[in-house]
C-alpha cells in the first residue's frame, strides 16, 4: 500500500507579533495534528519565488508524519498571509477546503512591538515615528521583507484583511481569535482552536510563551548571527547544506530565545501626538472589524 496523498489543511494566517508563535506551538503538540515549526513562518503562499517551486517545496517537511493515522490535520503558517491578499486566494486555490486561523493583537501596540522587534533583529534602522513616515515608500517597495517586516500600519488594518478573507473563504472556515484572550487565557482559547480544527479538546500542550520580542543580551551576537554580514553568509553557506529546513529553524530559534531578555515589548517612550495618530489611524477599521466579528474593542480605540 502506497504513501497516502495529503494536502495541507490547516493556516495560521496571522496577525504579525500577535502570539501566533506560542499558539503554533501549542497546537503542535497535539497528537492528532502534524504541524513542523520548520512550517510556522514559511511564506509559500505570499512568496513568489517560493510558490514558483511548486507545492513539494510546502509538504516536504511533513513526511514524517502524513502517514500516521491518527493526524488528520497538517497546520502550516506565516504572518504574511493576511497581509497579502492574493496569499490567501493562492491558499484557496490550493486547497478550498482549508481552515484559517487568525490572532489580532491591538493595532497601535502590535505596530510598536512590531518595530521593537526589528530593531532587535537588525532589520530596522529608524526610530518609530520616523518609520511610519516612511510608511507610504515602504509600501511601494518591490523588496518582499521591506513591506512585510517594516510596514506597521498596514498590517494592523485587520477588518480590510479579514473582509478578503471572507470574500474568498466560507465564515466557518475561518476563526479569529484576539491576542489579549490568548495571553489571559491560554488553554481556553487554545482549546477553542482544538475544537474548530476538528481534534480532541482533552489535550492540554505545555504553555511556553515563545518568540517573545524583550530585548537583546548581546548586540555583538545579534549583528553577527541574524544580521547582514560576511560571517553570517559564511556559516548559513556551511550549514544549510548539512542540516534539514526543521533543524536549522529550532537552531535559529534557540539562538534567538537564548540571546533575549523577556522584558515588557511596549516601552516605546512615545510622545501623546503620535499615540493619537495611531488611534486616528486605525479607528475606521477597527469599526469594520467589529462589524465583521461581533466583537467589542473599544479598549482598541482609547
Amino acid at each position: 500500500m502506497g504513501k497516502r496523498q495529503f494536502k495541507i489543511n490547516a493556516f495560521l494566517v496571522g496577525a504579525q507579533k500577535a502570539a501566533t508563535t506560542s499558539l503554533y506551538d501549542w497546537i503542535s503538540q497535539h497528537p492528532e495534528i502534524c504541524a513542523p515549526m520548520s512550517m510556522k513562518d514559511f511564506p509559500y503562499f505570499a512568496k513568489d519565488d517560493f510558490y514558483a517551486q511548486g507545492s513539494s517545496v510546502l509538504t516536504q517537511e511533513y513526511e514524517k508524519c502524513k502517514d500516521e493515522v491518527n493526524i488528520n490535520t497538517f497546520l502550516q503558517g506565516s504572518v504574511s498571509y493576511m497581509f497579502y491578499p492574493y496569499s490567501i486566494k493562492r491558499i484557496f486555490e490550493y486547497n478550498p477546503e482549508s481552515k484559517l486561523i487568525l490572532v489580532l493583537r491591538n493595532p497601535k501596540d502590535r505596530a510598536i512591538s512590531a518595530h521593537r522587534y526589528f530593531v532587535k533583529m537588525q532589520k530596522e534602522t529608524e526610530p518609530f515615528e520616523k518609520a511610519i513616515e516612511l510608511e507610504d515608500e515602504r509600501m511601494q517597495s518591490n523588496d518582499f521583507r521591506i513591506k512585510s517586516d517594516l510596514a506597521y500600519l498596514n498590517h494592523g488594518l485587520y477588518g480590510q484583511q479579514l473582509q478578503h478573507i471572507y470574500n474568498i473563504f466560507p465564515r466557518n472556515q475561518v476563526l479569529v481569535l484576539l491576542y489579549d484572550d490568548l495571553k489571559i487565557r491560554p488553554e481556553e482559547i487554545t482549546r477553542k482552536a482544538y475544537s474548530f480544527l476538528g481534534v480532541s479538546v482533552d489535550f492540554i500542550p505545555e504553555f511556553v510563551v515563545k518568540n517573545k520580542t524583550g530585548t537583546i543580551r548581546s548586540p555583538w551576537f545579534q549583528k553577527v548571527i541574524f544580521g547582514k554580514n560576511r560571517l553570517r553568509t559564511f556559516l548559513v553557506s556551511c550549514i544549510n547544506p548539512i542540516f534539514p529546513l526543521h533543524k536549522r529553524t529550532k537552531l535559529r530559534l534557540k539562538l534567538r530565545e537564548w540571546n533575549t531578555n523577556t522584558e515588557s515589548d511596549l516601552d516605546e517612550n512615545l510622545s501623546e501626538d503620535t499615540l493619537e495618530k495611531l488611534r486616528g489611524y486605525f479607528e475606521e477599521d477597527i469599526n469594520l472589524l467589529e462589524e465583521l466579528t461581533g466583537f467589542k474593542l473599544d479598549a482598541w480605540k482609547n
